[in-house]
């Protein structure tokens, strides 16, 4: 879910069941926009309710795989 954050630079809000117009707090996640740029590239933005976070997490591991690919 959402957490309090000083400093929200560089995220977003999405929605856990892909619905904009469920707004309850419980739907919302804020995510890194480079995480939101992962999701949407690889097509894993489709999946929702528990599967997304699931897809948050293989979309953090595959930007993170790239940046060490590209320290190299």
């Amino acid at each position: 879910g959402i957490c309090k954050r000083e400093n929200t630079k560089g995220y977003i809000i999405i929605f856990r069941d892909n619905d904009k117009s469920n707004t309850d707090i419980d739907n919302l996640l804020l995510i890194k926009r480079g995480t939101h740029a992962v999701l949407n590239h690889t097509g894993l933005c489709e999946y929702s309710g528990e599967f997304k976070e699931t897809a948050i997490c293989i979309a953090e591991l595959k930007a993170a795989t790239s940046r060490a690919k590209n320290r190299k």
